[in-house]
């Protein structure tokens, strides 16, 4: 059974409006996530630059792999560009992963997971897309955070500006 289908042929008043907020505001879901995040994690500068590398490898990422979204439903519109990977979950995941080891990790969690469901949910992307995404935005993260805690001391050492 393909699992994307059956999620897309699902339909429920409450679930369809809460993924069509998140499909339309997603930039005001970032904002909302990202306050609380500078204010009570620990990674803030990790998280900065894992988002920033996002901006800068997801349209890459899409032209290169060319993968087609599945636009399953009228439930929302539906861009015929590519879908790998999935841009809400790729930021949504980054977000969860910054969160760890906080009391934020228990709203960011929830929300990341929802965010990648109703991707598929909207018809607009497959659940390849999605994990590819999920893995991204994980990865983007400890990335940040190896480079960050290998180049810090040497910033502090070399220039004294850190």
């Amino acid at each position: 059974m393909d699992f994307t289908l059956a999620i897309a042929g699902l339909n429920n008043g409450w679930l369809t409006a809460a993924s069509v907020f998140i499909d339309k505001y997603w930039a005001l879901c970032l904002i909302l996530m990202f306050i609380p995040a500078m204010l009570l994690t620990k990674r803030r500068l990790a998280l900065v630059m894992a988002l920033l590398l996002a901006v800068a490898i997801l349209p890459l990422a899409r032209d290169y792999y060319g993968a087609p979204r599945p636009c399953l439903t009228e439930k929302t519109n539906c861009v015929f560009e590519p879908g790998f990977p999935s841009a809400h979950a790729t930021t949504a995941f980054i977000f969860v992963a910054a969160s760890i080891g906080t009391p934020l990790f228990l709203v960011f969690l929830p929300l990341g997971l929802f965010t990648a469901f109703s991707r598929v949910y909207l018809g607009v992307h497959s659940l390849e897309q999605i994990a590819g995404g999920i893995a991204l935005g994980i990865i983007l993260f400890v990335v940040s955070e190896v480079i960050l805690k290998k180049a810090l001391p040497l910033l502090r050492k070399d220039t004294g500006l850190v």
